[in-house]
């Protein structure tokens, strides 16, 4: 009898060091999950074209896009029609022809910082520098260059004397000093019009920086950034305007 007691106590006692066992595992393994929760999976959503933000203007969508330009001499002409913008000259060539549109005129200035003189030879040699080609008529034009139609030169704007018939002219006639250059645009051209803008700007500035001048608008006042913005402004309406008068045409 005494034995099946003992027999009995060491079973109940072996028993509650098997309960415990267990519930120390279990207790250790609801930690542990606790410190690592396990990572439910989400959908994901699919990205709907009215959450991206559109650009603040559209040309700055269209410029940064748009190929660099590359500062070559005259005798390398710079390659601005290829791919895309053969296209774009050839459609604005055809809203041209097709619409009693009037072109739209950019007219930029390049004048001298006070005390500063814009000397003949200083503004041919930088002219010449910058790939522009003499006219007949006492100017300089800005040419490019299309492969896709048999390498024909087209003019993208004018460079002339502020006052006439200044250092352009003949050089019996030439003075030796200028007052001020005119660069001047009409839209649409052989490429896009923001793009040859933008062109335009960049041949102003290097000159400006190269004659000691400042860049200005059609009033001769210091060419801000809300001005140029304004600029662009008026040639993305032109072109809707060229766009609306095409498509009135075909109907």
């Amino acid at each position: 009898m005494d034995q099946f007691r003992l027999i009995l106590a060491v079973a109940g006692i072996a028993v509650l060091l098997l309960v415990y066992i267990l519930s120390r595992r279990s207790g250790r393994r609801r930690e542990s999950s606790r410190a690592t929760p396990r990572e439910i999976p989400t959908r994901q959503r699919i990205p709907m074209s009215g959450d991206v933000n559109p650009p603040e203007r559209p040309y700055q969508a269209a410029m940064e896009s748009a190929p660099s330009f590359p500062r070559k001499s005259r005798k390398r002409y710079i390659k601005f029609l290829s791919g895309k913008d053969n296209n774009r000259s050839r459609s604005a060539d055809h809203y041209r022809q097709g619409t009693a549109l009037e072109p739209l005129t950019v007219t930029v200035y390049v004048m001298p910082l006070p005390g500063i003189t814009f000397r003949r030879e200083q503004v041919l040699r930088c002219l010449d520098s910058l790939g522009c080609v003499p006219r007949s008529d006492a100017g300089y034009d800005y040419v490019i260059l299309n492969h896709a139609m048999n390498k024909t030169m087209h003019r993208l704007f004018v460079i002339t004397d502020a006052h006439a018939p200044g250092i352009f002219a003949r050089a019996e006639q030439a003075e030796d000093k200028a007052n001020g250059l005119i660069f001047n645009m009409q839209l649409p051209g052989p490429i896009d019009s923001v793009m040859a803008f933008e062109k335009l700007l960049d041949i102003a500035r290097q000159v400006a920086a190269r004659l000691n001048g400042v860049v200005c608008d059609d009033l001769q006042n210091r060419l801000t950034r809300q001005a140029t913005m304004h600029i662009k402004d008026r040639i993305l309406d032109h072109n809707r305007k060229l766009r609306f008068t095409h498509s009135s045409s075909l109907q």
